[in-house]
């Protein structure tokens, strides 16, 4: 006798579509679920609890007294830094009258700690490169003009020492010709007209000794 569909059979199934869904399965699977879900929280809660420990074991009492010790070493206070994984708590330390006070500034993550400490390392190396070549290429240049001036002077002391050997020359000769023309030439022009020329060119030739005195 064939079954009649929606009824149920001697196992106790139900028959009406094919796949026979088990609503105990579904209940077990939903819990299995609910259980891995109630361990993420716990163990979520458990890292915040770990980060809110590592924050406040950083305690106002110790660090002043960790300020109290720097004291010697440290003095003005300003700004003081506390490496506290995985942040880095920037603290405002002052002091009055022999004591530290502490106040919490600006917390920064590790990576923007880093990221700004090798961007200024990097910019104050690269500035300094820069100075360095400027500074190089300066004391180069000054070198080459010192020693431009060196040897300028070097030829003008010898150009000097040449127009002085010159002059003294000219002199000399000056002189001879002069004593020549009256002690040997003037006295046996003819005539009046040499001798006249003759004067002249005495005449010229004193100009010329009167000039380079």
């Amino acid at each position: 006798m064939p079954r009649v569909k929606g009824l149920r059979g001697p196992s106790g199934h139900i028959d009406s579509y094919p796949g026979r869904v088990r609503v105990g399965g579904i209940t077990e699977a939903e819990a299995a679920f609910q259980e891995r879900l109630s361990v993420a929280e716990a163990e979520i809660a458990d890292l915040r609890a770990k980060l809110d420990a590592s924050e406040s074991d950083l305690t106002e009492g110790r660090l002043l007294e960790d300020a109290n010790m720097l004291k010697a070493i440290y003095d003005p206070p300003g700004e003081f830094k506390v490496n506290c994984l995985p942040f880095v708590l920037i603290l405002e330390i002052t002091y009055y009258d022999g004591q530290f006070s502490l106040s919490k500034g600006e917390t920064i993550q590790p990576f923007e700690r880093d990221s700004y400490a090798l961007r200024d390392v990097l910019e104050l190396t690269e500035a300094i490169n820069s100075k360095d070549g400027e500074s190089e290429t300066y004391i180069s240049e000054i070198e080459t003009i010192g020693q431009a001036y060196e040897d300028m002077q070097a030829q003008n002391q010898h150009l000097l020492q040449q127009m002085t050997e010159r002059d003294d020359n000219n002199i000399k000769v000056h002189c001879v010709l002069y004593a020549l023309f009256f002690n040997c030439i003037l006295p046996f022009s003819s005539s009046e007209k040499d001798y006249e020329q003759l004067q002249r060119k005495v005449e010229e030739f004193q100009m010329k000794l009167d000039k380079e005195q």
